[in-house]
């Protein structure tokens, strides 16, 4: 694996890194899929036996799988204020909760 990217989980709200093959490509604007690297994130997170068997987010009592990945300059799009290298295991939440 020749390249190291961060990702966050919508479940959970928090980023692990993953290694893939190579860099994601850019395509209008936009990094490809995380789902052109399955079998990366499949080597490296995938949980469970025979026909049950998935990738799940790396935390332990969080759901999220393939579908609830993204890169994590995708959730920068939206969130210009975030650091540009996450931490691991902290919470960067998607919308924030207003006080009332």
């Amino acid at each position: 694996m020749n390249c190291v990217k961060w990702v966050w989980c919508l479940r959970c709200q928090r980023c692990f890194e993953v290694s893939l093959s190579r860099e994601p490509r850019e395509a209008r604007g936009r990094l490809e899929s995380t789902f052109v690297f399955l079998s990366d994130f499949e080597k490296q997170f995938r949980k469970g036996t025979g026909s049950q068997a998935a990738v799940r987010c790396q935390y332990d009592k969080c759901d999220g799988d393939m579908m609830s990945f993204w890169w994590w300059e995708d959730y920068l799009e939206r969130h210009p204020e975030a650091p540009k290298t996450p931490t691991s295991n902290t919470v960067y939440q998607l919308y924030k909760t207003a006080r009332v």
